[in-house]
């Protein structure tokens, strides 16, 4: 009897994360074919146009999460899914009772094999339903919306920059400079809350007057005192206090 072979959808923004799922599922030894998708977007419209037996779906992605491409499809034409999450376990010990499972990165090869395990029984007891998968999604507390855009006033007119191609935001009182694109921006937040509507995966604090854009960081030099100084890509340079570079470099 021929061996069924699996269609299955690897979703994460992190191509290494990609990499180490498809190693896992070599490593699993089930016959399957697969694509990817990097990002939300790509998500939904392969999904929408193709038929997959299951998906293996990261739920912090910018501009699309795992949830809002949940929504977008439609529950009801949603495959089996397995989440992958930095989720604390204990905000997700509830699901563990459910058909649809989840992964917490970073995750071994072991708990690879029990959701595997779990969401084939399923599949061949036909157990997953969109009402379980609707029940899941139904407790899993809103990821946190974090902004795709600031506004900035430029000679009296406004300009929404794109968050992601911010290299750092240094503050001075209640108003904060935004380094984009070589210029410098007056944006009227503090530090602080810029901390909580910025994405930490990608920003971070270095500084009781600065915040980086980790993709922006060429290199980082050591100096005296646990302190160092980040070098931009665009050769400018910011501080990294000793009190904040475990928030960075550990």
């Amino acid at each position: 009897m021929t061996k069924k072979v699996y269609h299955i959808l690897i979703v994460d923004d992190e191509a290494p994360a990609r990499r180490r799922v498809l190693k896992m599922l070599n490593e699993y030894g089930l016959p399957f074919t697969y694509e990817e998708a990097e990002n939300g977007l790509s998500a939904i419209q392969k999904i929408k146009n193709n038929s997959y037996d299951w998906i293996l779906l990261d739920i912090q992605m910018p501009h699309f999460t795992g949830m809002e491409v949940i929504r977008e499809v439609g529950i009801e034409l949603m495959p089996p899914v397995i989440f992958l999450t930095a989720y604390d376990a204990f905000a997700i010990q509830a699901f563990e009772v459910h058909a649809v499972d989840y992964l917490l990165k970073p995750f071994d090869f072991p708990r690879f094999e029990q959701a595997l395990d779990r969401l084939i029984a399923a599949l061949n007891q036909t157990e997953l339903t969109a009402g379980s998968l609707e029940k899941v999604i139904a407790g899993f507390p809103n990821p946190v919306a974090y902004k795709t855009h600031l506004w900035v006033n430029k000679n009296g007119s406004y300009l929404p920059l794109p968050v992601a191609e911010i290299a750092a935001f240094g503050v001075d009182s209640n108003y904060a400079d935004c380094l984009f694109q070589g210029k410098t921006y007056l944006l009227r937040e503090t530090l602080q809350h810029l901390e909580e509507i910025l994405d930490p995966q990608y920003f971070r604090r270095t500084h009781r007057s600065w915040i980086v854009n980790l993709n922006f960081i060429k290199a980082v030099y050591s100096k005296s005192h646990g302190d160092c100084t980040i070098r931009l890509l665009d050769e400018r340079t910011i501080p990294l206090s000793r009190r904040y570079r475990k928030n960075l470099i550990g």
